[in-house]
């Protein structure tokens, strides 16, 4: 028996099916995680790797042929690209569409660490990095206040970055514009030279001197007492009293140790003011306008705090505002399209009843499609909404020319004909609105 003869001789089942699923539509359009993008994870992998205080053809030739020569050898390289620079080195390496970026960047870093033998000793750390749809932020503020903020880093991180990060849903807060400060080591020349310091046992004294180390557990009288010797300065005074030569000579006779701001390479400026940034990225999967509107919530409270006070917290981007105005657009277009195909189908068809047939199937195989994508685990994002606004005019086009064949049956028997044609549109919508797996679906 085809879906048509079984519609037409089973109806009431037939609409009790589709009411339930209806509503199942109605429950997941509710619980769909709404997002801008779809979280697409772009095939590279970007490995940097720093070197201060050097000329870029230092770093080519000693970092940069090595890492590369290194990350050649990884199966499945389609192109790799590098920039030496005098602060280090960057290498891009680009694999096929649907590469296993984790397992390749546990190869590359298990390479790059083989060869940290051969690496200038300088070299502390080495990043590598993915990129994906979900690392985009979702928020972008910019701080800006009548007095100065330089040395606000600590207040900024204390009343804003760390509550942000609390928020559920919150997987990264990054402040830029702004740094803490450091502790600077100023050299005179004329007392080193008096002194005849010698600038590596200087460094090596200071090494020795800051350290933090793991000597394993002792066992006594059936307790485990673990052992960790640490030397970490507490305050300037301690770095200057450090003893740099066998004859007491100590570091705060040869160099002035300050607290100072490190140099801005870069700077923001909002109203002819210098301006602190702040991105906001949601965790995967979460809910984009539920995070936003907790994100916002606390944003209000935070301005009310007295350390706050003159500071102007101003957005420049919300992907939710995008999301919903998109939602919006959705729902306006359906609505005036409905209206239109009404008025159109009827001047066709000069039959009410079949005019309802085409007109009901298209919103409530939408529903129906909505849960179908709630339970295969897909999001709505920019994609997913396009492809849907595309399959309302494909089902309105199979749907009228397809039940509409028999316009007495479907007049005398509305409802399996309107299951009929839902049938057929929510195929339509599927194989429109969820084109591409991996465009669409949460992870």
């Amino acid at each position: 028996m085809n879906p048509t003869s079984l519609s037409l001789t089973r109806p009431i089942t037939i609409a009790m099916v589709f009411v339930c699923m209806s509503l199942l539509g109605v429950i997941g359009s509710q619980k769909l995680p709404l997002e801008s993008i779809p979280d697409i994870e772009f095939p590279a992998i970007f490995v940097f790797v720093p070197y201060r205080n050097s000329t870029p053809e230092d770093v080519e030739r000693r970092i940069t042929r090595p890492v590369e020569e290194a990350l050649g050898t990884l199966p499945g390289v389609r192109k790799m690209e590098s920039e030496s620079r005098d602060d280090g080195t960057q290498v891009n390496v680009f694999f096929d569409w649907g590469a296993d970026l984790a397992a390749k960047s546990v190869e590359a870093r298990d390479k790059i660490d083989a060869l940290r033998d051969d690496m200038p000793r300088d070299v502390d750390r080495i990043q590598i990095f993915k990129f994906s749809g979900a690392d985009q932020p979702m928020l972008v503020l910019r701080i800006s206040a009548e007095r100065d903020l330089s040395n606000s880093y600590e207040m900024l991180e204390r009343n804003l970055k760390r509550r942000i990060e609390r928020i559920e849903g919150v997987s990264r807060v990054d402040l830029y514009g702004v740094q803490a400060q450091e502790v600077r080591v100023e050299l005179s020349a004329e007392r080193v030279a008096a002194f005849g310091v010698d600038l590596m046992s200087l460094s090596t004294s200071l090494q020795r001197a800051n350290f933090s180390l793991t000597a394993g557990d002792l066992v006594e009288a059936g307790k485990r007492y673990y052992v960790k010797p640490e030397g970490r300065f507490d305050s300037l005074d301690a770095i200057r009293n450090v003893v740099i030569a066998p004859n007491g000579l100590r570091l705060g006779d040869v160099a002035d140790v300050v607290y100072a701001k490190p140099d801005l390479l870069e700077a923001r400026h909002l109203n002819r003011r210098q301006a602190i940034g702040l991105n906001v990225a949601k965790e995967t999967g979460a809910n984009l306008v539920a995070v936003s509107e907790r994100v916002r919530d606390e944003i209000e409270a935070i301005k009310q705090l007295p350390e706050m006070r003159g500071i102007s917290l101003i957005e420049f981007t919300d992907q939710a505002k995008e999301v919903k105005q998109s939602l919006a657009d959705l729902i306006n277009a359906g609505l005036i399209g409905a209206l239109l195909s009404f008025v159109v189908l009827y001047l066709f068809l000069r039959n009410a009843l079949m005019t309802l047939v085409v007109t009901l199937a298209v919103p409530l195989s939408l529903l129906i499609t909505l849960a179908v994508m709630y339970f295969t685990g897909f999001t709505l994002n920019i994609l997913t909404l396009m492809g849907l606004m595309l399959s309302v005019g494909s089902g309105m086009m199979v749907g009228k020319e397809g039940p509409c064949v028999h316009l007495a049956c479907c007049t005398a028997n509305l409802v399996p004909c309107v299951c009929v044609c839902m049938c057929v549109c929510v195929y339509v919508c599927v194989c429109d609105g969820g084109q591409g797996g991996s465009v669409g679906a949460a992870p």
